[in-house]
């Protein structure tokens, strides 16, 4: 039976069971190929059970993640910039003002090139790429997306070549998700229950050697992910809870996603468009300005991020 035929399913061991009256929020953890071992698993179960109800625990295989385009898909605004990389970031103002304060050179004299490029003009492997460390002054973040200054080139989300290939066909990825016990749980509390028990049970990070200047949540993400906010929340679950029959969920069958349709009036385009974009305009009480909608919803409790997304220009 050749790989066409071979019919692709999650090695899923609590499937999610759809409950619309329960409104309580929802997280999902996962490890990166490099660390889906049994006991980063069993670190990631006990840091995010206290705090809630396990709806769902899979095995991933890294051909579902090829099949539905995963990665990609869920990193979409930092893939577009990948490959379009200077004509995207000239639609914003504000990223060519952030970028030429930052590396004080003018923007159209620059060579701001993406990874994929980089990897041939600089003859240098994904995976070097990736390793890659700049200091400060070589290094800036803006909108979710990231440049490093690498000779003379300005490489835009050195990541994603190295990301993509990772999750190939041989990789396994271990996905549990939460139903919290209550919305007032902090994210970054369980992000750190995580970590702390990957301490306690010794599983060395991915990378902590070359990340060592770092803090502690930055080192961690080679290492595994987890929700970070709501709306991330809410990606996370339309790409990465595959049922047994092989189906994702509906943006209805996500808490966050229920309430910003039935009680804030957003179409299922309008939050697939935030998904995709991730980089809006905002009229608030700050004046209107250029944000990255998941970041601006860290530390938002699902009413007050709601209110947030009502303010972004579409």
């Amino acid at each position: 039976m050749s790989d066409n035929d071979f019919t692709i399913k999650a090695d899923v061991i609590i499937d999610f069971i759809t409950n619309y009256q329960e409104k309580n929020p929802i997280i999902l953890a996962y490890v990166r190929p490099e660390s889906n071992e049994v006991n980063y698993e069993k670190s990631i179960i006990k840091g995010v059970s206290k705090y809630g109800e396990v709806v769902y625990l899979a095995n991933l295989n890294g051909r579902l993640f090829i099949r539905d385009q995963l990665i990609t898909d869920h990193y979409s605004s930092q893939y577009r910039f990948s490959v379009y990389t200077k004509k995207e970031i000239e639609k914003y103002p504000e990223l060519v003002k952030n970028f030429e304060d930052h590396f004080h050179v003018k923007f159209e004299d620059a060579d701001i090139i993406g990874p994929f490029d980089a990897i041939l003009k600089m003859d240098i492997s994904d995976e070097d790429l990736f390793n890659s460390i700049v200091g400060k002054d070589d290094f800036l973040k803006f909108c979710g997306q990231t440049i490093k200054k690498i000779k003379q080139y300005y490489v835009v989300n050195y990541n994603m070549p190295y990301l993509i290939k990772k999750y190939s066909p041989q990789s396994n990825v271990f996905v549990i998700a939460i139903r919290l016990h209550s919305e007032e749980i902090n994210f970054m509390e369980i992000n750190q229950s995580i970590f702390e028990q990957m301490q306690l049970n010794k599983n060395p990070l991915i990378g902590e050697d070359i990340l060592k200047s770092m803090e502690w949540n930055e080192k961690i993400k080679r290492t595994y992910h987890v929700s970070r906010n709501h709306l991330t929340a809410t990606f996370d679950m339309l790409d990465f809870i595959i049922r047994n029959n092989g189906s994702h969920l509906n943006l209805s069958e996500t808490p966050f996603g229920m309430m910003l349709i039935d009680d804030y009036g957003f179409t299922v385009d309008d939050i697939l468009s935030m998904k995709d974009r991730q980089l809006f305009y905002i009229n608030d009480d700050k004046g209107r300005r250029l944000i990255n909608i998941l970041d601006e919803a860290n530390n938002l409790s699902m009413k007050d991020c709601a209110s947030m997304l009502k303010k972004l220009e579409f």
